[in-house]
């Protein structure tokens, strides 16, 4: 193998060095030839710049990494290190080749990831390793529709999801804890269409959700905790279309200063153990009752025990104190 230090002449990557390796010596037939690439680059790398070196890139390190500038590549692993990453870095329609990915800063930590579509479509990929400097997700279409992707960690430090479409559709998913971190999830279709998912450890920092469809259609998931901390849910379709659901806690606190309940729950109709927390008061009937399996066990505070049992929609189902 040899490998060659070489600077780009013109263009995007100009007075950016590049190191190449191949199998041969540099000579006419370069560099048709080459294996891997490393490019290093002072600023910011964009419009497909590759695309002359066979797409055989590897490592990168620039400034700020821009549009197209990782579109159609070939390789299997690729190692990021950036400032800023900007819209589009791989394009509109994914890399189907990539496998594995590890992300980081270039000139410090790397804190927020602010482009829309990092790695969207990328469906072969099966290892992402993030950041523990990652502090939030702007950009809308995060990791959407990577398929092959089982498992991930998310860094501790990850306190907020602003974009829409955050992991939606990623169908090999099977579990997922969110770090305990995450206070808020603004956009929309947060883990949408997720149908592999059947395990979901919400945090008990996450204070808000406002964005619509959180966890839509994720037809796997059989139980889920509300936390207390979650007082505010302003998006509508808030667990839509969850319909293997059967287990659902609710803890004192949940929805507290803001409860959307357009579309809450709808198309469920599976719950066969519902545990409501909620000590300074009843849950009117209408919010869960319809999303309730017949016969359903239904816990409730000792105190309000007798309350839920004069109600005569509640009464229809299996009341039962909370640890009797």
């Amino acid at each position: 193998m040899t490998t060659i230090n070489m600077a780009w002449p013109t263009g995007a990557l100009a007075g950016g060095l590049c190191t190449v390796t191949t199998d041969k010596a540099r000579g006419d037939d370069f560099p048709a030839n080459i294996d891997t690439v490393m490019c290093e680059y002072d600023g910011r790398i964009t419009d497909i710049p590759f695309r002359r070196l066979y797409h055989r890139v590897t490592r990168v390190r620039c400034r700020t990494l821009g549009a197209k500038a990782l579109d159609s590549l070939d390789s299997e692993s690729l190692d990021i290190k950036a400032d800023v990453i900007e819209d589009d870095v791989f394009g509109s329609h994914g890399v189907n080749d990539l496998q594995a990915v590890t992300l980081s800063g270039l000139n410090g930590d790397l804190a927020s990831v602010g482009g829309s579509n990092f790695l969207y479509g990328c469906t072969g990929l099966t290892s992402l390793t993030l950041p523990a400097s990652l502090a939030s997700v702007g950009g809308s279409n995060f990791l959407a529709g990577c398929t092959g992707l089982t498992s991930l960690t998310l860094p501790a430090s990850l306190a907020s999801v602003g974009g829409s479409n955050f992991l939606a559709g990623c169908t090999g998913l099977t579990s997922l804890t969110l770090p305990a971190s995450l206070a808020s999830v603004g956009g929309s279709n947060f883990l949408a269409g997720c149908t592999g998912l059947t395990s979901l450890t919400l945090p008990a920092s996450l204070a808000s959700v406002g964005g619509s469809n959180f966890l839509y259609g994720c037809t796997g998931l059989t139980s889920l905790t509300l936390p207390a901390s979650l007082a505010s849910v302003g998006g509508s379709g808030f667990l839509y279309g969850c319909t293997g659901l059967t287990s659902l806690d609710v803890q004192d606190g949940f929805g507290s200063k803001n409860l959307n309940t357009t579309w809450l729950l709808d198309d469920v109709k599976t719950i066969s153990t519902l545990t409501l927390r909620l000590t300074s008061g009843m849950w009117m009937a209408s919010t869960w009752t319809s999303h309730l399996a017949t016969g359903a066990t239904v816990n409730v505070p000792a105190t309000l025990l007798d309350a839920y049992k004069a109600d005569t929609t509640w009464a229809k189902f299996n009341l039962q104190a909370i640890g009797a």
